[in-house]
């Protein structure tokens, strides 16, 4: 759970497009829009390719206990699946709003 907790705080605090790599997980992050305004939704997606020995934990990954200041957390996603040369990869789609830049 830590691993996972430290590898999303990681993405979240890098520039809107970072790649980070290892032999053992390799991370990517993403936005949906290259600009945002006021009242705007958006998707910041963060994407971790791993090795099939990690294992990651999404109990804290819920809207209530993700504060996500200055933006509203519309909605959390996450997802799974197979790769190629057996890997892993796992999801975390954020859904985002601003609706005050004060």
């Amino acid at each position: 759970m830590r691993l996972a907790s430290l590898l999303l705080l990681c993405v979240v605090l890098c520039p809107i497009r970072t790649r980070a790599q290892s032999d053992i997980y390799g991370i990517a992050a993403s936005v949906s829009q290259t600009a945002v305004w006021v009242g705007d939704r958006f998707e910041y997606t963060v994407r971790i390719e791993h090795s099939p020995a990690i294992e990651f934990v999404i109990d804290h990954l819920k809207k209530e206990e993700m504060p996500m200041h200055p933006f509203e957390l519309i909605e959390v996603r996450t997802s799974t699946g197979q790769i190629a040369r057996g890997k892993r990869v796992f999801e975390v789609h954020l859904t985002l709003a601003i609706y005050d830049v004060a």
